[in-house]
């Protein structure tokens, strides 16, 4: 029978119990107390857990697939680049510097984040925590996110759902544009994640689920993008249930090129017409619809909706949207062709993008999104 040995040249006779123990001294930080060296800077890709920490600080500066954070208190905690979700349960005062694609908070109190999410941070019966752009970093913190996947150009730190919220007063939460003192923990490096604003573009959940990112796209840039992600519906998935469908593989979302500048756009004379997808371009300001004749159809048509000629100094978006509708019905059908609410979020940003063209500050990207 073969011999498994551990990185501490313990040796298993089981696999079984060679990788628990693998695990438990390499990958776990577990029962800790007034311990500032807990630093791993080789994990490659490893899932991650730590739990019952006491005044602690606690660094992983490499990518890791999966992390759990539970019952630490007064700890500072740095996570450089997480591929998948960051779990964090039963924390109270602690200071997270956190760069993932999803992380999901439960049952945690007075802690601050600095925090760098690829798709909206979810909260569930926690209160009197803090949100703020991902602030520091280290050397390798580029290539890393670069493994895991992370386009340090998208975060939604600001987008908080709270699952105990319903009325979305924002009570149990704060977010604030002023980063926190950024922390380097191996003594160098450059700020790589972008410090977005908050609202600076529309969330993942108010476009289709199988949307790339919603805002690194132009209409008039028609190089594809490489990043996609995935996010659980943050509407509908607790914590527990998003955990357990981290144990299965995760659906890998289709990549899309960036909707043409120009294409036909003849109007629909039938039913069958199917929406593909939506976007906005600034100059001149459209809502372009890309559209097939029929699902099965493979020739794209596109139809832009002209906003600029009829868009008023008072106008809000549902205002501008009932023009637009008595104008292009045959395209604005929202009981079987588009969302109502993608479109409100577009308008919403022409509009933005027309009460501040004076600015000397260039526009986002305008957002390309799927359309069911």
């Amino acid at each position: 029978m073969p011999n498994f040995v551990a990185t501490d040249g313990t040796v298993f006779q089981t696999r079984k119990e060679f990788r628990k123990y693998e695990f438990e001294t390499q990958y776990t930080f577990k029962n800790k107390c007034d311990e500032d060296d807990l630093i791993k800077t080789v994990l490659s890709g490893q899932p991650f857990n730590m739990a019952n920490l006491k005044n602690c600080t606690v660094v992983l500066a490499d990518h890791t697939e999966q992390i759990q954070i539970d019952e630490c208190i007064n700890c500072k905690i740095f996570v450089g680049a997480c591929g998948e979700s960051v779990f964090v349960r039963n924390c109270e005062g602690c200071t997270f510097y956190i760069a993932c694609k999803q992380l999901r908070v439960r049952e945690c109190i007075k802690s601050k984040f600095s925090l760098y999410s690829q798709t909206e941070p979810v909260i569930e019966m926690s209160n009197d925590l803090n949100f703020s752009p991902f602030s520091g970093g280290y050397p390798d913190q580029a290539t890393h996110m670069a493994s895991a996947n992370l386009d340090p150009n998208i975060n939604f730190f600001w987008g908080i759902y709270d699952f105990n919220d319903p009325e979305k007063n924002g009570h149990n939460f704060q977010v604030q544009n002023t980063p926190l003192e950024p922390w380097w923990p191996l003594g160098g490096g450059e700020q790589i994640c972008l410090q977005t604003k908050i609202n600076h573009a529309p969330l993942p959940s108010t476009l289709d689920k199988d949307s790339s990112s919603p805002h690194d796209h132009s209409l008039t840039n028609n190089v594809p993008t490489k990043q996609t992600f995935q996010s659980f519906d943050i509407r509908n998935t607790s914590q527990q249930d998003a955990q357990l469908t981290l144990q299965n593989e995760l659906e890998k979302l289709s990549i899309h090129d960036n909707i043409p500048s120009t294409l036909p756009s003849p109007i629909p004379s039938h039913h069958s017409w199917h929406a593909v997808r939506l976007g906005i371009r600034y100059s001149p300001m459209i809502l372009a619809i890309q559209y097939k004749n029929s699902k099965e159809d493979t020739d794209l048509i596109q139809k832009d909706l002209l906003i600029e000629n009829i868009l008023k100094k008072d106008d809000t978006p549902d205002s501008l949207l009932t023009r637009l509708s008595s104008t292009y019905s045959d395209f604005l059908d929202f009981d079987k062709k588009l969302s109502k609410r993608q479109v409100l979020r577009l308008l919403g940003m022409l509009i933005d993008h027309s009460r501040n063209s004076t600015s000397n500050t260039l526009p986002p990207q305008p957002p390309v999104a799927d359309v069911k």
